[in-house]
C-alpha cells in the first residue's frame, strides 16, 4: 500500500469540501497478483471488495490496508453487490453461480451459494431496500430473488444476452440492458415488459470474429430515475485488439432521447463504469488498448470530457464512497486503487 491517508470512517460535523474533478489525485493502491475485473465499496467505506482473474474475491481493509481472499465462485467474478445496510455481499461468477458473505467476518467461507442462472451469471443487485436481488445471465433470463436466494420471478424477452439489471430507484420498475444494446424496462409486480428501447450506437459486428460486439459494461438510474447511465463500446472494428471506442450513453426514460457521451479519437477500447455525480456531471472510467486507463468527467448533455484524468493501468472497474468524494476503482495490473475527487488540505 502506498503511504498515502485512508477514508476516515467518522463523518466530520462541517460540511464536506466541494468535489473537484480537475484535482483528481490518488489517494491508495492495494496489490493483487492476478488483473482485478470489478469493484465495489460499503456506504462507511471501510471495505473495498474485487473481483479478479481467480476464483476468488479479494477485500481490502481500507483503514489498514489488509487483504482477505473469499472462497466460495467457480470462475471469475465479474459482478459483485453490497446490501444497503453493510452487512452482506453477493457475488456473480461465469458459471452461473452466486454466493453470498459477511461483509466483515473473519470466515472466508460463503454463508450462502446458489445456481442462478444456466451460463454465465453476469450482473447482480439489490433493491433499494434491500429485501431482494436481481441477476441476468447468459440463459436470457431476468431473475428476481429474495435476498437470501429464494427465487421470486423470471423475465424472458432479452433475445441476445442481457448484460446488466438494475432496479429503479423510486419505482417497481427494473431496466436491463443485452448484447445488441437493447434497454427494456419491466414493471416487477406484473412479471411485465413495459417497453423496448434501441441504443443501437453500443454494438456493432466485428468482422474479424464474424460475431455481435457490444451490450453494458455497467448500468446506473440517477437518483430521481429518470436517466438510465448506460457504459460500454462503439464502433467496433476488432474487440480482440481493442479496436473499438468507450462510450458512455445517458437515456431519458421520458423521452427516451439518448445522449451520447465520447472520449478522446486516440483511445481505443472499453469503458468499464459510469455513475451519475450528485455534483451535477457524469463520469466513467476505462481501458485503453496500450494497457492503460483513464477517468473522464461530462456535463450533463455534452458529448465530450470537460476533463480526463490519465490512469497508468487500465480501469475495470469503478465505484464511489458515500459522499461520492472518493472513486475505488479495479485496474487491470491487479491494483485496487482510491482516487480522491477533493482539494488536497495544507
Amino acid at each position: 500500500m502506498t503511504n498515502q491517508p485512508a477514508i476516515a470512517q467518522s463523518r466530520p460535523a462541517i460540511a464536506e469540501p466541494s468535489v473537484r474533478p480537475k484535482q483528481t489525485r490518488e489517494l491508495q493502491s492495494f496489490k493483487h497478483d492476478r488483473p482485478l475485473t470489478t469493484c465495489r465499496v460499503d456506504s462507511q467505506a471501510r471495505f473495498a471488495f474485487a473481483g479478479a482473474e481467480d476464483f476468488f474475491v479479494h477485500r481490502w481493509n481500507l483503514q489498514t490496508g489488509e487483504k482477505t481472499t473469499l472462497e466460495g465462485p467457480q470462475s471469475w467474478v465479474r459482478c459483485i453487490d453490497i446490501s444497503p445496510d453493510d452487512e452482506t455481499i453477493v457475488a456473480a461468477d461465469w458459471r452461473g453461480r452466486l454466493c453470498w458473505w459477511r461483509t466483515s467476518d473473519a470466515s472466508t467461507k460463503p454463508i450462502r451459494t446458489v445456481q442462478a442462472h444456466q451460463g454465465s451469471c453476469r450482473w447482480v443487485r439489490f433493491s433499494p431496500d434491500g429485501s431482494q436481488l436481481i441477476t441476468c445471465g447468459n440463459d436470457l433470463l431476468i431473475k428476481l430473488w429474495q435476498a437470501d436466494g429464494t427465487p421470486i420471478a423470471e423475465f424472458a424477452g432479452h433475445e441476445r444476452y442481457p448484460y446488466a439489471v438494475v432496479f429503479h430507484p423510486q419505482r417497481a420498475e427494473l431496466a436491463s440492458q443485452d448484447l445488441l444494446g437493447n434497454v427494456k424496462i419491466w414493471d416487477i409486480e406484473k412479471h411485465a415488459e413495459k417497453k423496448t428501447i434501441p441504443v443501437k450506437v453500443m454494438t456493432g459486428y466485428d468482422k474479424v470474429f464474424a460475431a455481435d460486439m457490444g451490450g453494458p459494461r455497467d448500468l446506473q438510474f440517477d437518483p430521481a430515475g429518470e436517466r438510465l447511465l448506460c457504459t460500454g463500446i462503439t464502433n467496433v472494428k476488432n474487440a480482440f485488439a481493442g479496436v473499438q471506442d468507450p462510450i458512455l450513453v445517458s437515456l431519458d426514460l421520458n423521452t427516451d432521447e439518448l445522449k451520447p457521451m465520447k472520449v478522446a479519437k486516440n483511445f481505443q477500447g472499453i469503458a468499464w463504469g459510469g455513475r451519475f455525480h450528485p455534483a451535477g456531471f457524469v463520469m466513467g472510467c476505462g481501458a485503453n488498448r496500450t494497457g492503460k486507463g483513464a477517468i473522464w468527467y461530462w456535463e450533463v448533455g455534452q458529448d465530450q470530457p470537460f476533463h480526463t484524468h490519465d490512469l497508468k493501468s487500465a480501469a475495470r472497474g469503478m465505484d464511489l464512497t458515500q459522499h461520492h468524494q472518493t472513486a475505488v476503482i479495479a485496474h487491470a495490473d491487479g491494483s485496487l486503487k482510491t482516487y480522491s475527487l477533493v482539494p488536497k488540505t495544507a
